[in-house]
């Protein structure tokens, strides 16, 4: 089954989903639970609950595979962190259970991770966070993983959020897909400047 381990959590397969449209849900994150994937991860949650872009937005490629502009329509962060609803029925799979979050601002990301720490403290089953600033389809928002001196702040106030900072919970960051080496040696500078802090990167998916 290929197990590894990956910022302390144990996966008994190496393969994960994305967070993409098939997450949004319980029923599909307990679809994702049943399956052999190692972990289970959110879709990228907003402050609060978002319809996403207009229909229609998901395309069925040949060979089962798709391709999407859904603008990140999700439930809010209050659902995938409340522990009735979503984190107790999947503890019971004994998989990891990763938070994405996708903030539409600064404040919006620091106000989810104090929420996610606050779910966490009360016994939320929760056992990492990917940070999400490589989503290409907010109508209107820029694609953070592409302005690295805006991507430098936003990792260094997440970082230093305090609920955040005491919950011990491991930090992932999702990114855009590189097509120049100047962009890989300044992502990768920002990343190997807090090595001790980022635990994980999920890369084009």
């Amino acid at each position: 089954m290929l197990e590894t381990s990956v910022a302390g959590l144990d996966l008994s397969c190496c393969i994960l989903n994305a967070s993409g449209p098939k997450c949004g849900h319980i029923s599909d994150l307990e679809n994702i639970a049943k399956s052999r994937a190692g972990g289970i991860v959110s879709k990228s949650a907003t402050l609060k609950s978002q319809s996403g872009n207009p229909l229609p937005r998901l395309r069925k490629l040949p060979n089962d595979g798709s391709i999407n502009s859904e603008g990140l329509p999700n439930s809010g962060i209050d659902y995938y962190t409340n522990a009735t609803k979503v984190c107790d029925p999947l503890a019971k799979y004994s998989k990891p259970y990763i938070v994405s979050i996708s903030g539409l601002s600064l404040d919006d990301n620091l106000e989810m991770l104090k929420r996610i720490s606050t779910a966490k403290a009360a016994g939320a089953a929760i056992s990492a966070v990917e940070l999400n600033l490589a989503c290409p389809n907010i109508i209107g928002k820029p694609v953070v993983a592409y302005d690295f001196d805006q991507m430098q702040d936003v990792l260094s106030q997440v970082l230093a959020q305090p609920e955040f900072k005491s919950s011990g919970l491991p930090l992932g960051i999702k990114l855009a897909p590189y097509l120049d080496m100047t962009q890989f040696e300044r992502c990768a500078d920002i990343i190997n400047r807090l090595t001790d802090r980022i635990k994980f990167v999920v890369t084009m998916n």
